[in-house]
Formats: C-alpha cells, sequence, structure tokens
C-alpha cells in the first residue's frame, strides 16, 4: 500500500525527528539502541556489529519467526467494514443489521458480514459503534474521502511482527448467545487496525518531504539493523521502499549481502570522513513482505515468508567508511536512479494502540485486549487448515 507522510500513523514520531541527518551515524545508532531496548534484546553485542564481517552474508527467517501476510483493507471500500467475502462495504448495499435481524440469521450469513460488523457483535454492541465510526472517520463516509491507497499497512506489518498468525477460523458467542465466525483474514483486518498506533515506536531516518531520498538512515547503522536486529535477534523491522514523498511500508524478512575487497579513500572522503581510513562497498538484496490479496491472506502464511515464495526483492547498495580498526564509523547510500530503496526504517513493540488515539485518526472502539482474546482462541496449531477458499 502506498502513503501520504501525512497520514502515516507514526507522524508524531517522524515530526519529533525529521532533524535527522542522513549521515549521522551516532544519531541513528542512538536510536538502533532504543529500538532494540524496546524490544527486550541485549544489546552488549551491538556494537560488536560495526565490524562489517560480523553476522550472516544472506538470511531468511525462519517460518517460527517470520511475519504473517497480510492486506491492507483499503478505506475507500470500508476498510475494517468491508464485506471482504463479498467485496463490499457495511451499510452501503443495505442497512447493518438489527439485534433481530442478527438473531436470525445463520452462521454462514454471519461469517459474511465485515471483521467491524462481527467485533460490534461479539462484544455485544447492536448500535455498532466500531463500525460507524470506522466508515465514517477513516471510511468512505469521511469528510475528505480516502483515496485508493489508504489502508492499515503500516499496522498490518506491525502485527503481522508482533502477534501470532491466526492458524484457523474461530467460532466465539457474544452475550446474548448469538454464534460469530471469524476467519484469519478478520483477525488480521482487526490487529492491523489496532497496531495503526504502536504503543513502541523508534525509527532510523526520516521520510522524505518534498524530493527523494532528504534523510535516508545512515548506511552503516542500517546496515547494523540487518545484521543485529534482522538475523542475530531473528526480529524483522518495516521500511519505506520508496525514495519519494509516498510512504510504502513492507517488512524486511531477509537478505542476500556482499562486501567489496577493501578500498583507498578519495581525498574528498578523507575530508568528509576523518574517522575512516578505507570503505567496502555493500551490494544488497533485500526479501520484503508487502500486501497480499485478502483470500490469500486467509490462511498461514509464515510458513510461504520463510520459504521465500511471497517476498519481494530489493536492491541497494551502500558505501561503509571503516575506522582503523575495521569498525564502520559510517555510511552512504548509493542512489543512481529511481524511487526505490530505503527512504526510513521503523521498529515497533508492544501492543496496539489505536484505540487510545481517537484524539488524532484512532478508533475509540477498537479494543486491543478483545483482539488478543479473539488471536489467543486462534492460535491453535491446525495444519489441515491452511486454505480456506
Amino acid at each position: 500500500m502506498k502513503s501520504l507522510r501525512t497520514l502515516i500513523p507514526f507522524l508524531f514520531a517522524i515530526l519529533n525527528q525529521l532533524s535527522v541527518h542522513a549521515a549521522d551515524f551516532d544519531t541513528d545508532l542512538h536510536f538502533l539502541f532504543n529500538a532494540s531496548i524496546q524490544s527486550e534484546f541485549s544489546t552488549d553485542l551491538l556494537q560488536d556489529f560495526q565490524n562489517p564481517y560480523k553476522g550472516y552474508g544472506r538470511y531468511l527467517l525462519t517460518e517460527d519467526r517470520a511475519p504473517w501476510a497480510g492486506n491492507y483493507f483499503p478505506m475507500k471500500k470500508g476498510g475494517l467494514a468491508n464485506r471482504w467475502q463479498k467485496n463490499r462495504a457495511a451499510g452501503f448495499v443495505s442497512p447493518l443489521p438489527t439485534f433481530q435481524e442478527v438473531s436470525q440469521l445463520s452462521l454462514e450469513q454471519i461469517d459474511s458480514l465485515s471483521p467491524a460488523e462481527k467485533f460490534d457483535l461479539y462484544v455485544g454492541d447492536y448500535q455498532y459503534s466500531m463500525t460507524q465510526t470506522e466508515l465514517s472517520k477513516r471510511g468512505p463516509q469521511r469528510q475528505m474521502p480516502p483515496e485508493e491507497w489508504e489502508g492499515f499497512c503500516n499496522g498490518v506489518r506491525c502485527a503481522g511482527i508482533l502477534m501470532e498468525e491466526p492458524q484457523h477460523r474461530i467460532d466465539v458467542v457474544n452475550p446474548d448467545g448469538i454464534k460469530i465466525r471469524f476467519q484469519p483474514a478478520d483477525l488480521k483486518a482487526l490487529a492491523g487496525a489496532s497496531y495503526f498506533y504502536v504503543e513502541k515506536y523508534s525509527q532510523i531516518g526520516a521520510p522524505s518531504q518534498s524530493s527523494r531520498s532528504e534523510a535516508q538512515p545512515n548506511a552503516a547503522v542500517f546496515d547494523m539493523a540487518l545484521r543485529f536486529y534482522l538475523s542475530h535477534q531473528q526480529k524483522s523491522f518495516v521500511i519505506d521502499s520508496h525514495l519519494g514523498p509516498e510512504i510504502w511500508n513492507e517488512s524486511v524478512v531477509g537478505y542476500s549481502r556482499t562486501l567489496s575487497a577493501h578500498e583507498n579513500l578519495s581525498l574528498e572522503e578523507k575530508n568528509q570522513f576523518p574517522k575512516a581510513t578505507q570503505k567496502v562497498e555493500a551490494q544488497v538484496e533485500l526479501f520484503t513482505l508487502s500486501e497480499m490479496n485478502v483470500k490469500k491472506s486467509n490462511r498461514q502464511t509464515k510458513f510461504k515468508v520463510a520459504a521465500g515464495q511471497v517476498h519481494k526483492v530489493l536492491p541497494v547498495s551502500y558505501s561503509l567508511y571503516l575506522d582503523a580498526h575495521g569498525k564502520a564509523v559510517d555510511g552512504v547510500w548509493n542512489n543512481k536512479a529511481g524511487t526505490a530503496g530505503v527512504d526510513f526504517a521503523w521498529f515497533g513493540a508492544g501492543q496496539g494502540t489505536d484505540s487510545q488515539n481517537s484524539h488524532l485518526s484512532g478508533n475509540q472502539y477498537l479494543d486491543f485486549e478483545v483482539i488478543k482474546k479473539l488471536f489467543e482462541k486462534a492460535s491453535g496449531v491446525n495444519r489441515s487448515c491452511k486454505s480456506y477458499f
């Protein structure tokens, strides 16, 4: 999904970091430390990864560590209120069902409702507070109609990293005894919306405002993030893969990386990087996970991510400047052409806090604790349920 800088949910954090310069190694290393601490990693070895030869040359997250894949549920089509099995927004073709009408529906008919409607029914809200808020605040009924690309890509990426993948559909009963069926795609959509705002957040670099690649993360720190955060700690993180003002959130799930032989510095480089005595060139293929069709995401996907069946390949390159001890002390991206690359990178941890940010664009009725309990019910391994449609 593509999104504009002014609409991404982490705007508050981004605005605090707009002054981060792409070449500021120390600042970005500080934020990588913060990201590691918020993910409860030991940072004792982090600076060891200033050695560019420490860590794997090629890595792909295993199934137990890989994020799951989901769809961004475009807001123009209803967002959480999209009846995705029939591809139409709730309340547009027919009114939201009353308590009496719901009482007469079969389980299969309830199953065809949107994730938002199912959530409201599950908590016994027949006024559909969450659904109505979603439609009017972020969906097709809002004052400024959403664009095609607007949705929950950031939250889905974050939830896919931080929550266990729903393994199978679940049937639950609401306070009035009405049985409701949640499909994995329903739960993924709800989790993605709840993580539209995340409890703990760090980033390296900052999003481009108008032109391309204005404040990319320091390349040497990003290189450390690949080898320490991703491959050593085995946790995915998210990049904006568009070097312009649009934001394309994609989870980094692996990489392939080669280094050149040591090279001497030019006079200009010696002046620009006074701590460096030599450099190496890094050629990297990033393996990234973006959107998946809703019905294809309504199944177990982590094994496909781990098998390399659904990721994209994003080639990037950068120069690493090394001191006399062979440690990277700076880095510069080689942006030759196009808009594909790493504009900035971010790391999330903790719970989804969308309901706590209703003063921004969050939905106050989207209770993360309710979603968490539903995920726990759907977390049992059932390999016979890899596909539902």
